[in-house]
């Protein structure tokens, strides 16, 4: 799926199953076997665990939560804006997310309350 598989079955699919899970591929679906779908989920919720931030990237990320600018970030921490953007990319990365927002709504649903 990471190197864009629109789907996977098992081999030992009935034809039907096969025919039916080309269909939906074309059309833009996305079959997955039951399986599949089963690892697949086991293996996002493994990857979205607080325990495989590092230190940084979890700071970053609380302070994301708190509405802090990526410049903001950068004086507090005495980075530059571009080390910050390059932390932020590897922790949406590492939290399944594609921005800021995403990542806070994550951080909100995902993590314990601040010390």
């Amino acid at each position: 799926m990471a190197a864009g598989a629109q789907g996977y079955l098992i081999k030992d699919v009935g034809p039907e199953v096969l025919f039916a899970g080309i269909r939906a591929a074309a059309t833009g679906g996305v079959p997955l076997s039951p399986r599949i779908a089963a690892q697949l989920m086991r293996e996002r919720a493994a990857t979205n665990t607080p325990d495989l931030l590092t230190e940084r990237e979890l700071h970053v990320l609380r302070m994301i939560v708190a509405g802090r600018s990526n410049a903001e970030i950068g004086a507090e921490l005495k980075l530059s804006r571009a080390s910050v953007t390059s932390i932020c990319g590897r922790l949406y990365k590492r939290l399944g997310v594609t921005d800021r927002t995403q990542a806070a709504i994550w951080a909100t649903s995902n993590l314990p309350p601040d010390p």
